[in-house]
């Protein structure tokens, strides 16, 4: 069951962003530790902030000038859940809870949203990293609730 959920999930971030190769989700999806360089990647491909063929720093450099990560990440460090609620909230552009406006759009309250909303599970610590099929989840299940809903009309 699980692994039909997860090919199911794969399909459906592959058809939506079916201008990335298949051997970069293909990595995406075998790695235990998903790094800022290949969240970026992912996340910019899908928002056309960097071509397909650019690479991971330029895509960490991309959310670096839209001020979504501080001066100095180096792409190979590894990117919490926490940080990739962050990213996510911003390019969702979701409203969140009211400590989530007052706080600047912190990546903790991001985080908190997330698992109210039913996006993170409830067992996930924000200093914990995501695997690659953790951060595909995310951004299924993201999208779906957000992206969908700000089409319409209905962003939280």
């Amino acid at each position: 069951m699980k692994k039909i959920i997860l090919v199911l999930i794969s399909l459906y971030v592959s058809c939506t962003a079916f201008a990335q190769s298949a051997d970069f989700i293909t990595e995406l999806i075998s790695t235990e530790k998903v790094t800022f360089g290949q969240f970026c990647y992912f996340s910019a491909i899908y928002q056309n902030l960097v071509s397909e063929d650019a690479s991971e720093t330029d895509a960490v450099n991309a959310f670096f000038e839209l001020g979504y990560l501080p001066a100095g990440i180096d792409e190979n460090t590894f990117i919490t859940y926490e940080q990739a609620s962050r990213i996510f909230a911003g390019f969702w552009n979701i409203k969140g809870g009211l400590f989530y406006r007052l706080s600047g759009k912190s990546g903790r309250y991001a985080f908190r949203q997330f698992k109210a909303d039913g996006i993170i599970p409830a067992k996930i610590d924000p200093g914990m990293i995501p695997g690659g099929t953790d951060i595909l989840n995310i951004y299924t299940m993201g999208d779906i609730r957000y992206a969908s809903a700000a089409k319409k009309g209905d962003a939280q």
